[in-house]
C-alpha cells in the first residue's frame, strides 16, 4: 500500500496444500523442484497463473492498481526461455505487460550477472518491470544496481525489524536514498506494526508491504480485500 493506505500492487506467493501433509513451505518444495528438473514447468505455471488471475479479476470488474509481482528463482533466470514464457502468458491472457513485475533476490542477480543482464533487458523490452527482493542482505557490489535494468528496490524485513535503533534507521534511510537517486520505487517489506510504519514514513519511504495491512490470502479472499480497499483505503497514520 502507499502512504494513504491505498493498494498499489500485490505479490503472488506460491504455497503447496498437500492432501496428507498439509501446508508445505516453498523453502522445502522449491529446492526439490530444482533438483528434480521440475522447475521449468513449475516456474512457467506460476507465471501463467499470475496472468490468468489478473484476467479473472478483470472478469469480476475489479482492477489491481499497480503491478502483480511474481517471484522468479535463480534457476529460471538462467533459462533463456524466461522472456518468451512471460510474453506467451501475457498474450494468452491479454494482460498488459506493465501489470506484471518479476521479483528476484539480490543473490540471484549477482550470482549470474552476465546472464541476468541479457535476460532482464529482454524482459524490460516486453514492458515488464523488475524488482530486487531482500536488498542489502547479500555481500554484493552496489554496481549491479547501475548496470542492470531494475525498477523496484525492496527493503528486507530484517532491516525493518531493526528500526528501533539509530543505526538501523540510518541503514534504511541509506537504502531509500539509493533508490531515490537511481529513480527506483522503494518498498519496505515485513511491516507488522504502526511504530515501524511511522518510522519508515519519517525516513521518506512511500510504499509498504506486510502483515499490518494483510496476511497472505487465497485468490477469492484477496479479491474481496481488494474491492474493499478500493472503496475505503486503509488508514496508515
Amino acid at each position: 500500500v502507499d502512504a494513504n493506505g491505498q493498494c498499489c500492487g500485490a505479490e503472488a506467493l506460491l504455497r503447496w496444500h498437500h492432501g496428507n501433509q498439509g501446508l508445505i513451505s516453498p523453502a522445502i518444495f522449491i529446492p526439490l523442484a530444482e533438483r528434480s528438473g521440475f522447475m521449468p514447468k513449475l516456474g512457467a505455471w506460476v507465471i501463467n497463473e499470475a496472468c490468468a488471475f489478473l484476467g479473472r479479476l478483470r472478469e469480476q470488474n475489479t482492477h489491481l492498481p499497480g503491478r502483480l509481482s511474481v517471484n522468479v528463482s535463480p534457476w529460471q533466470l538462467r533459462e533463456e526461455t524466461l522472456p518468451s514464457t512471460l510474453q506467451s502468458a501475457l498474450q494468452a491472457t491479454a494482460i498488459p505487460a506493465p501489470q506484471i513485475e518479476i521479483e528476484l533476490t539480490e543473490s540471484a542477480l549477482v550470482d549470474s550477472l552476465v546472464t541476468a543482464r541479457k535476460q532482464l533487458q529482454a524482459i524490460r523490452e516486453l514492458g515488464v518491470s523488475i524488482a530486487v527482493d531482500d536488498f542489502g542482505t547479500g555481500y554484493s557490489s552496489l554496481a549491479y544496481l547501475q548496470d542492470l535494468p531494475l525498477d523496484v528496490l525492496k527493503i528486507d524485513k530484517q532491516f525493518v525489524d531493526n528500526l528501533d535503533s539509530t543505526r538501523g534507521q540510518q541503514l534504511v534511510e541509506g537504502i531509500i536514498n539509493i533508490g531515490t537517486v537511481l529513480d527506483m520505487t522503494v518498498v519496505a517489506e515485513g511491516i507488522e506494526d504502526r511504530t515501524q510504519l511511522s518510522a519508515l514514513c519519517a525516513l521518506g519511504c512511500q510504499y509498504f508491504q506486510g502483515y499490518l495491512f494483510s496476511k497472505p490470502l487465497p485468490e477469492e479472499a484477496f479479491g474481496e480485500w481488494l474491492r474493499k480497499n478500493l472503496q475505503t483505503p486503509l488508514t496508515t497514520s
